[in-house]
């Protein structure tokens, strides 16, 4: 599995096991304190990562863009400071990780903003739509 589609799907895997993990962790000590560290590293981490890398694997020329690995760096970056930033912020320390928090989505979106580029730049609407006219062309 080489490419950024690997990379990304790999990355996916670690986060579902991640969360996975504090899930099992929070129900086993009855401490359900860190529920939402543990749905961003779900959604942010497993999800966004896995169908950012089914994305790039369905439509390689995405793939190809020369924004995807800033994409793929930044989205990860920021998955990863925000859920430090959540977790600290849930374990009471407020005023010490808000910044980490703030820092996180701004990279997050960031990474979002990036991807959203290759996409509307690398992926004609034809191939979106499976048509090769344009909508509402042949209606």
């Amino acid at each position: 599995m080489k490419g950024i589609d690997g990379l990304l799907l790999r990355a996916a895997v670690v986060y579902l096991l991640a969360g996975m993990l504090l899930g099992m962790f929070m129900g086993m000590s009855d401490d359900h304190s860190q529920m939402p560290t543990h749905a961003h590293i779900n959604v942010l981490g497993w999800a966004s990562m896995a169908l950012y890398g089914v994305v790039y694997r369905a439509w390689p020329e995405a793939a190809h863009s020369p924004l995807a690995p800033w994409q793929f760096w930044i989205a990860n970056l920021g998955t990863l400071v925000l859920v430090i930033g959540v977790a600290g912020i849930m374990a009471g320390h407020e005023a010490a990780f808000e910044p980490i928090v703030i820092s996180g989505s701004i990279l997050s979106l960031i990474g979002a903003l990036l991807f959203a580029i290759i996409v509307y730049t690398r992926i004609g609407l034809a191939q979106l739509t499976g048509r090769a006219e344009p909508l509402g062309a042949a209606d």
